[in-house]
């Protein structure tokens, strides 16, 4: 099996698996767990999107999820995340934002 983890820093020695390769509808994992909180992740499906960067076509939506915290990534092949969308909900607030690439340069 083959994973992508990310570091939170230069002395983190338990990365969290943020990506689980090949990439295919349906796959679920765990990005991480502790005692306060576990985010989870799901393989959506592909879809085209349109950012200033330009038009991917099937990009892969990948859905996180934590405590009241929701986010998806969509990634097109060769270029990484274009856009990412996050929707937060508690008792006492709603927040949502979205990110798009704006430029790309691969040189």
């Amino acid at each position: 099996d083959d994973y992508v983890l990310i570091y939170n820093d230069l002395a983190d020695v338990t990365p969290d698996t943020t990506l689980v390769l090949p990439i295919e509808q349906g796959n679920t994992w765990t990005v991480y767990a502790d005692a306060a909180d576990t985010m989870t992740a799901e393989v959506i499906g592909q879809a085209d999107v349109t950012v200033p960067a330009g038009a991917y076509e099937d990009c892969w939506d990948i859905q996180y999820t934590s405590l009241g915290q929701t986010q998806d990534n969509w990634f097109a092949d060769g270029i990484g995340i274009v856009r990412h969308h996050m929707t937060m909900v508690s008792q006492a607030f709603f927040s949502e934002f979205t990110k798009e690439l704006t430029d790309v340069d691969l040189q």
